[in-house]
């Protein structure tokens, strides 16, 4: 969440680095210095050694994640017609994608698949938009072949097979958010969040969610709003609001300059990585006039933060602290971030000059000094 992966409604974040199934092995997608492209990197737990693994032909890959028992890619490359994407199942032992599925569609911008992981009937699925935006596919794991379904996919993961699904009003020739249906990895609804209570943690009235997450007791869910506007910015790149997920209710709300992945987060706090120096103009903007906005300083310095309830419910009102700060080196950025299962600590997936796999403690008394680094080489 603070997220977020991808930008748009119905992509998760970057579920990356994370832990295969067995709990043996950890997949992250970083740089190949030998190859200077990326790889996917898989890292032994037990034997603490990482291996790269590339895709085939002239395949880019962008992102790796865990789906069900099986290691899926999302990979770019260019064609006549613009970028072509490819989802599917990855095998490291061949460096082969699998024969089924194979989701490949075509379009004039990087990164475009969507999709959101999700139950169907009961069971977990990949929901994935069609190369028809009015319409998206379903797969379900035990079946290779797709369901097509009229209408937009409007689902987004939330993690552990939770998702949530924006629901609207019409109004004219737009659309009002109505309220947003939370659902549980068997596809039961858990609680309905009013467009009242989401506006609470929005900037600028209620917002569509871009990204969210649930808490691993199931109790809680954040949801993570963008805070552009004509008007104001918000000090803050996001806004974030934790919900009661048996009520809807709002619990408490803040603001953060999460970096792309997904955060820790628990009844009362959430913590993230976040870019260091992000400089805002929160004045009044000129009537019709854009741009001209800082632009956010490079992703080689992050800190590790906590937020936590402040004395009202309001956006505002939460309390952040930096825990500490890292600076990773001007020659390379964070790829993408998660939490260990036990949430003891933060995984950190580095690329550029000098990859590496970061193992940052989520603990009161943490310092940079505390961060594991596993070089990729």
């Amino acid at each position: 969440m603070l997220l977020c992966l991808l930008a748009l409604p119905g992509c998760p974040p970057t579920e990356t680095p994370g832990y295969s199934p067995d709990g043996k092995t950890i997949a992250l997608v970083a740089t190949d210095p030998s190859t200077k492209r990326n790889a996917v990197w898989i890292y032994d737990i037990q034997q603490q050694v990482a291996r790269a693994h590339h895709v085939p032909a002239d395949w880019n890959v962008t992102n790796v994640q865990w789906i069900g028992p099986q290691l899926w890619v999302e990979c770019m490359r260019t064609v006549t017609t613009g970028e072509q994407a490819i989802l599917c199942p990855f095998d490291p032992k061949r460096d082969e994608f699998a024969e089924a599925p194979r989701i490949v569609r075509r379009s004039l911008l990087a990164g475009s698949i969507r999709f959101a992981i999700a139950a169907h009937a009961g069971t977990p699925a990949l929901f994935v938009e069609s190369d028809d935006p009015e319409q998206h596919e379903i797969y379900t794991f035990n079946n290779p072949h797709p369901m097509l379904v009229q209408g937009r996919l409007d689902v987004l993961s939330a993690g552990g097979g939770w998702s949530v699904q924006p629901l609207f009003t019409a109004n004219g020739a737009t659309a009002d958010l109505r309220e947003v249906v939370v659902s549980d990895a068997t596809g039961a609804k858990r609680c309905t969040i009013s467009a009242t209570q989401i506006a609470l943690a929005c900037h600028r009235n209620a917002r569509t969610p871009r990204a969210a997450r649930v808490s691993r007791d199931e109790k809680v869910v954040a949801l993570a709003f963008d805070t552009e506007t004509i008007y104001r910015n918000h000090p803050r790149k996001y806004t974030f609001g934790v919900f009661s997920a048996e009520t809807g209710q709002l619990l408490w709300a803040g603001g953060s300059d999460s970096m792309d992945g997904v955060p820790l987060v628990q009844r009362d706090q959430l913590c993230t990585i976040e870019l260091v120096g992000r400089e805002v103009y929160v004045g009044e903007k000129p009537f019709n006039l854009g741009g001209g906005e800082p632009a956010d300083p490079p992703k080689h310095r992050f800190a590790l933060v906590r937020h936590q309830p402040g004395k009202t419910s309001s956006q505002a009102d939460g309390q952040r602290t930096v825990m500490f700060e890292y600076d990773l080196g001007n020659e390379s950025f964070i790829q993408s971030f998660a939490p260990s299962p036990d949430g003891s600590q933060m995984l950190v997936a580095v690329s550029g000059a000098r990859p590496r796999l970061l193992f940052v403690p989520i603990k009161a008394d943490a310092g940079a000094a505390d961060a594991k680094s596993v070089e990729l080489k």
